[in-house]
């Protein structure tokens, strides 16, 4: 039950934080998505299905907030799919929380914008793609060990550890 609390607290300080301080700088490209470290890490932490749950409402919470200019559920769905493929990557390497991180910070922008064209967002382009993905993802490696580390810090986990596996008996 707490720690279902410090989740909840956790998306709603990186939203705010996301609305009233990254949103004003004025950054070449736009600004780090900090929501995507943020659910990478509580996908790790969680899992597979919880991480999908913490990523769709996490993104449908994103998808509203006040300065939003895309279709509602949009974002939602990007981040469901960052949060269920870190959940399993936890399951497949579980000391690999920053390598998974910084491939969903690569891998966010391009979802995003592939779900954009699929929708038939005119702001979608080509060359407006290609020109803002880059920086776009160089803000979200800035951000992902700063992220990682502090939501893993404020959960009591500082890094996920390995799980040693029995082999006839031995360690």
């Amino acid at each position: 039950m707490l720690r279902g609390v410090a989740v909840v607290l956790a998306v709603v300080a990186v939203l705010v934080a996301q609305v009233s301080v990254i949103g004003r700088l004025a950054l070449p490209g736009g600004g780090p998505d900090l929501l995507v470290p943020v659910v990478v890490t509580l996908s790790f932490l969680r899992g597979a299905r919880a991480g999908a749950a913490i990523g769709f409402a996490a993104g449908l919470a994103g998808d509203v907030m006040p300065p939003s200019d895309h279709l509602i559920g949009q974002h939602a769905l990007v981040m469901c799919l960052i949060g269920y493929f870190a959940g399993r990557a936890r399951e497949r390497a579980p000391g690999a929380v920053l390598s998974c991180a910084v491939a969903c910070a690569v891998a966010a922008p391009l979802l995003s914008a592939g779900l954009a064209a699929l929708l038939g967002d005119p702001r979608a382009e080509q060359a407006v793609l290609v020109r803002s993905w880059i920086p776009l993802v160089a803000y979200n490696l800035l951000a992902v060990p700063a992220v990682v580390w502090v939501i893993g810090r404020a959960l009591g986990k500082s890094r996920p550890r390995a799980v040693a596996l029995r082999v006839w008996g031995r360690a």
